[in-house]
Formats: C-alpha cells, structure tokens, sequence
C-alpha cells in the first residue's frame, strides 16, 4: 500500500484549489478521497503526479468546479434533481399531447380539445415555469433570475392565451397583449443588455433577442389594433342594423299589403306569429346583455354602442333567460314543422343554429352569430307568412 506524504498532500490541495474549487469543506472531502484512491491503487514503482493527473479526471466532465456548483445546487435546491425529472416528463408529455391534438384536429377526429388543452396546460404550468426556475437557479446575479422569471411568466401567460382563444374562452387577447408586451418591452430589454456586458455571451445575446423580438414582432401582426377592433365591431353592427331595416320592412309590407289570408291558414300564420315575438324577445335579451339597450338603431356610434364577438355559449342552458327563449322557440318550431310542414311550403330550419339544442347548436356561439340566426328564423317565420296569404 503506497504511503502518502505531506508534499504531495499539500500538491493535491494546492491543485484542487487551483482548479476552482472553493468551498473549504469541499476541498477537504476531495482531498481525503484522492488521497485514499492513491493509496489504495499506486504502487511504488509508479509515477505519483501521472496516477494523479489520471485520477483528478474522473471526478468531472470538463472542469472540477463544476462539483462545487452541483454541491451548492443541491444545498441550496435540494428538490433539484427531482424537478429536473419532472422539467423533462412533463415537455415530452406536453409535446406528445399537442402535437397528437393538432394531428386530430386537421383530420376532424375526437378527442382534439381534449389533447390540445393537455398539451398546453402542461407547458404553461409545469414545463415553462420549471425550465425558467431551473435556469434562474443556475444565475448568480439577482438581476438575471429576475429577468429569466419574468420570461418564464410572460411565456405561461402567452400559452394560456392561446389556449383561451382556441377554446374560446373570455380575455384571450387581454392575456395574450400582456404577455406580449411584457415580452417585447420588459423582458427583451433587460436580457439584451445584460448579456451585451459579457463579451462572452455577447454575440449568443444579440442573436437571441433579434430572433425573440422577430417572433413577437409576427404575432403582433396578427392581432387586431384597438382601432381595427373598434372598426369591425362598427361593421357588425351597421351590418345587423342592415338586417333589422330589412326585417322591418318586410314586416311592415307584409302588415300593409291588400291581402287576407285563408281561412285555412289562420293556425299556421298565428304560429309563425308567435315564433317571431318570441324571437324579438330573445334579441331584446341578448342586445341587453351586449350593449345595455334593448334595440339599437343608426345612433350607435354617438351612444359608443357596438356588438362584439363575446362568447355566450355558457349562458345558453335551460336556467338562463337565454336558455328558456331558446327552447321555446325551438318547441314553436319544430310543432310549426310537424303539423304544417308540405313539399311546397317546405320547413322552418334550426339545424346547426343556437336553437338546434340536441346537437349543442355551434361549438362556440358569439353574440353577432347569435342575432344574426334570430333574424334569419323571422325572415323565414315572414316568408312562411307571405305563401299564406291569399289575395282577395
């Protein structure tokens, strides 16, 4: 068994320290480990600096300091290695799940929603902020976690964003802006002249954020303006006004007009009467829910009046006011079409409307799509009306 001297106890040491390692305690653990290595394996006839150049290589990858911060890690973050593990499970889990979820989709296949709000809910609540608590972890500054939690943050919120808006969710593009913006004027700011001061990062940290802001620069692109918003809400609504001055007049010929109808048909237009009212109550409802007016006319922009594309699929079931309009009209036309329905008058149709309750109506029913199948079914409800009517 070789026997080790000072002299070459204190060449260890000096070595050890040399290489970067700092820590005392530490020194003193890899000094008594080298030690026994060397006592235990070099024979005498051997050369002690070559044994230990040999021997120093297998405690590290690429530097020996490189133990010291793994020890500080570990102390410092002692759930490191598991949240690494779950870092890792939950990207392949989240890639897996979305891009499963995106083959569904393109194909019309069940089960897409359901794989791609997996997909996202993994990354942005457990794979986004692992990886940027992780890389924050491994910063000394306080500067840099701070501006590496910040995009961790901002990048959750984004994907949450996209998730609203595929899912149609309320405040998706609030979210998305937010995110955005903290990205482009918070974020990239702060990363990019940080890592500009370190000649070795600086060419890495110019490259970075051109790239960082040409893709948040491009889904800017994609977002409407407050103005283009404000624009084609105006759109909407002159549009639905169009439809109301339309419907009006019908109405109107159709209440002036030198006709009388049949004795036969009384039943019939009394129906077609009553669909229409109650399709004028569904209208007043959803208008007030919008806008805070029953009925809106030409004087909208004055009043800063506009129809919106809001989400109201959640407030059509059968509790709400919404819900039990709904189902009434769906009954007065579907007893409309059983007892009248002939090959020349034809049906009043509901299929794929709001009012188609057993198929859920639209996936994703909006305030205007809502309004605009409304008039529709009274414009039926009137030509319905019209084929009664026998001249006198």
């Amino acid at each position: 068994m070789y026997c080790i001297n000072e002299k070459q106890i204190d060449f260890i040491l000096n070595d050890i320290r040399a290489r970067g390692v700092e820590m005392e305690s530490l020194q003193n653990d890899l000094l008594d480990h080298i030690c026994c290595i060397i006592e235990q394996n070099l024979k005498e006839e051997e050369d002690f600096e070559n044994f230990y150049a040999n021997t120093i290589t297998s405690f590290y990858r690429e530097e020996l300091w490189e133990i010291e911060e793994e020890t500080l890690r570990l102390l410092t973050f002692k759930n490191y290695y598991a949240m690494k593990k779950t870092m890792i499970a939950s990207g392949v889990a989240s890639t897996i799940s979305l891009g499963t979820g995106l083959i569904f989709k393109f194909m019309h296949w069940p089960g897409a929603s359901i794989l791609i709000l997996l997909g996202i809910v993994l990354a942005g609540l457990l794979f986004l902020p692992l990886v940027f608590t992780l890389k924050a972890r491994e910063k000394q500054k306080v500067q840099e976690r701070v501006t590496l939690l910040i995009g961790g943050l901002a990048t959750s919120v984004l994907s949450f964003s996209i998730l609203f808006k595929i899912m149609h969710w309320p405040y998706a593009n609030v979210l998305g802006m937010l995110a955005l913006l903290t990205l482009t004027f918070v974020f990239l700011p702060i990363y990019f002249f940080n890592g500009i001061r370190n000649p070795e990062t600086k060419v890495n940290t110019i490259t970075s954020s051109i790239l960082m802001f040409l893709g948040c620069a491009l889904v800017f692109t994609l977002i409407r303006s407050p103005k283009g918003s404000q624009k084609y809400y105006h759109f909407l609504t002159q549009g639905f006004i169009y439809q109301e001055d339309l419907l009006n007049n019908e109405r109107k010929w159709l209440k002036e007009s030198n006709v009388a109808p049949d004795s036969n048909a009384l039943s019939r237009i009394q129906l077609c009467e009553d669909i229409y009212t109650k399709c004028n109550e569904l209208k007043s409802a959803v208008l007030m829910d919008e806008t805070g007016y029953s009925a809106i006319n030409a004087e909208f922009r004055s009043k800063a009046i506009a129809i919106e594309e809001h989400t109201i699929l959640d407030q059509i079931d059968s509790s709400t006011t919404f819900g039990q309009l709904i189902i009434k009209i769906k009954n007065l036309v579907e007893e409309y079409n059983t007892r009248f329905a002939d090959e020349e008058h034809g049906t009043i149709p509901i299929k794929q409307t709001v009012f188609d309750t057993e198929a859920g109506g639209e996936p994703y029913i909006t305030t205007f799509s809502v309004l605009n199948q409304i008039t529709q079914l009274q414009l039926f409800a009137l030509q319905h009306q019209k084929a009664l009517i026998a001249l006198k």
